[in-house]
């Protein structure tokens, strides 16, 4: 029977903490690099849905083939608009339903109050009838920061803060949406 000099069980300990070193480092940036992945094929198709939403917005305006707001916005979006396959949020799939119309209390309102969901029960697209904005919903990252990054980008918005109200539209902007001056603050 041979048996090992009495340093080599050290040195293939060693050996194996170094391997199992790299590759749970190996595996953790490979993971971080795949979600990145699906956080940008998310966006892009998040992107994409809310522009099919806001094109069809403004051609049911232009069309006056549904109950419009009183400034000119359809009332409700319907699933028939799409050809039955509704654009959804693919960054927040489980919501429950595909899109949250806004009340007439959020009438003024140019996003929604959440705009993060942290419970995996909120709608992923919002949409104001009464100023023809359409936004977005996104997931909480590892910071508030990230999430509002993510958010502007989504929206083209420039909020600061997820959970902070919105602040108020001064009174020139209210007088000239309830003019029907402005139309939508949303990006096409």
């Amino acid at each position: 029977m041979s048996r090992l000099p009495p340093d080599q069980p050290m040195k293939l300990l060693i050996n194996l903490a170094a391997f199992a070193c790299v590759s749970l480092l190996g595996g953790y940036v490979g993971w971080q690099t795949y979600q990145g992945y699906v956080l940008k094929d998310g966006e892009r198709q998040c992107a994409g849905s809310l522009s099919r939403i806001r094109q069809e917005i403004k051609t049911r305006a232009a069309l006056a083939s549904t109950a419009l707001s009183p400034r000119g916005w359809p009332m409700t979006l319907q699933s028939e608009w799409f050809g039955g396959e509704n654009p959804t949020n693919p960054l927040l799939p489980f919501g429950k339903e595909w899109i949250e119309i806004a009340l007439p209390s959020e009438a003024m309102q140019s996003h929604p109050s959440l705009r993060c969901d942290t419970s995996g029960t909120l709608s992923g697209l919002w949409y104001n009838p009464y100023l023809g904005v359409v936004r977005a919903r996104v997931p909480l990252l590892q910071t508030e920061y990230d999430s509002v990054l993510l958010y502007n980008r989504i929206n083209g918005s420039d909020i600061t803060s997820l959970f902070a109200m919105p602040k108020p539209l001064d009174e020139a902007t209210k007088a000239r949406l309830n003019a029907g001056v402005v139309e939508s603050d949303a990006p096409d």
